[in-house]
């Protein structure tokens, strides 16, 4: 027996009625921080707005969260899949690029 999600994709995708991907609305932009002190960094986001002519939330899932640490220095790729009930997909991404600041120290001087 197929679950409901499964039974509208089949439905509507094998009967051609929605073809049109979810749409993002609203992306972050890409993020740049050149003078982290830390060797790793939380980075936090607004989440993208997604949405479909089906009135329907589609589903969302992305490789990085938001306030999630990242590794300093480095360059991440964030990517996030829409999926609507007729599994048409869209993909948005943005870069995070982290430096570290030279000459800076995360240790404090013994008193």
């Amino acid at each position: 027996m197929l679950n409901t999600y499964c039974a509208l994709y089949y439905y509507a995708k094998f009967l051609g009625l929605d073809q049109e991907p979810p749409v993002f609305t609203y992306c972050p932009s890409d993020i740049a921080i050149d003078d982290v002190t830390t060797p790793e960094h939380s980075v936090e986001w607004q989440e993208p707005t997604i949405t479909d002519n089906s009135g329907v939330s589609p589903s969302v899932s992305s490789n990085r969260q938001s306030g999630a640490l990242f590794a300093v220095p480095g360059s991440y790729e964030v990517l996030y899949v829409a999926i609507d009930a007729s599994g048409n997909e869209a993909t948005y991404s943005f870069r995070i690029t982290l430096k570290r600041k030279y000459g800076a120290s995360s240790f404090q001087a013994p008193r």
